[in-house]
């Protein structure tokens, strides 16, 4: 339902306080654009028409129990139209009841003598058909049915045909569906082919057909990748200086190598690790000692060692 403002609403009561049902004019409260507003409000909910008149869903809207000057004119107008109505079906049904025609309505009246003179001429044109006509219809008939063209001969084999192959695979609730072979043999026969040598020519090219879509889809196997030998570093290199220290008998430290290239912990560690996976027998040895700053307080100290 359409909510109204209190602007709406006090536009719509005045309208429907008037017989006219004009929302014209305003109430003084409501001036100006304000007016304008809300009357262009009103039409686009079509409660007011486009000459400002209330219509019957403004009317209720603004007044359910229907009991306002506008509500009692429109049921007014209303009932004068429905006696008009009545007023007019009843005179009609007198007429009717009459015999008399409708007002305006010409009277017709049988022409008995045309019709009988109508009716003896088609009679007569029945009875005696004229000779020339009825003798170039039956040569015409001879001669068509004599002379059949090319074009029906064929249309009619090539129907029989049809209709042979339709009779051979029509199906029936006592009967199987035809088989794929069935239907292989039947196309053969309609071509022309030897049925056994038809059949082996169609499953040939369906078997090269899936043998090509299978080989198409199957994916080639890649070769096992060989593992390669570690590429030994540049011997001015700090790689081949952290190689050289982990060589050592005692290994080397983490503290160590970072003294020895400058690298973060998590480089030398990163190091470590890729040269494992080159194949680097890289062996890691966790040791307890106790700290000078802390004597008695064991600590651990991880070095690795190669070979």
């Amino acid at each position: 339902m359409n909510k109204l403002t209190p602007a709406q609403e006090t536009v719509l009561k005045a309208a429907a306080d008037r017989k006219s049902g004009s929302i014209y004019p305003m109430p003084e409260n409501i001036k100006g654009g304000a007016a304008a507003k809300v009357t262009e409000a009103l039409k686009a909910k079509m409660m007011v028409d486009a000459d400002g008149i209330i219509t019957r869903p403004g009317v209720w809207a603004i007044d359910s129990h229907w009991s306002s000057p506008r509500a009692e004119y429109l049921d007014e107008v209303a009932r004068q139209e429905y006696l008009a109505i009545e007023e007019a079906k009843a005179t009609t049904a007198l007429a009717i009841d009459d015999g008399q025609p409708e007002e305006n309505e010409p009277a017709i009246e049988p022409l008995e003598v045309e019709s009988t003179t109508t009716t003896m001429e088609a009679d007569e044109a029945q009875e005696q058909p004229t000779e020339e006509t009825a003798t170039t219809t039956a040569l015409e008939a001879d001669k068509a049915e004599e002379q059949p063209t090319e074009e029906a001969t064929t249309t009619a084999l090539e129907t029989d045909e049809a209709q042979e192959l339709s009779d051979e695979f029509q199906e029936d609730e006592a009967l199987p569906a035809p088989s794929e072979s069935e239907i292989i043999i039947a196309m053969g026969r309609l071509h022309g082919v030897a049925s056994d040598l038809f059949k082996r020519v169609v499953e040939e090219a369906l078997e090269r057909a899936f043998k090509q879509g299978a080989d198409s889809t199957t994916r080639k196997a890649k070769p096992a990748r060989q593992p390669t030998a570690p590429r030994t570093p540049r011997a001015d290199s700090k790689q081949a200086r952290v190689i050289a220290m982990m060589q050592r008998p005692e290994g080397a430290t983490l503290a160590q190598i970072a003294e020895a290239t400058n690298w973060q912990s998590h480089t030398i560690r990163a190091f470590i690790s890729t040269s494992k996976k080159k194949g680097l027998e890289i062996a890691t040895n966790h040791m307890r000692v106790v700290g000078p700053n802390q004597p008695g307080s064991p600590g651990s100290v991880t070095s690795y060692c190669i070979g």
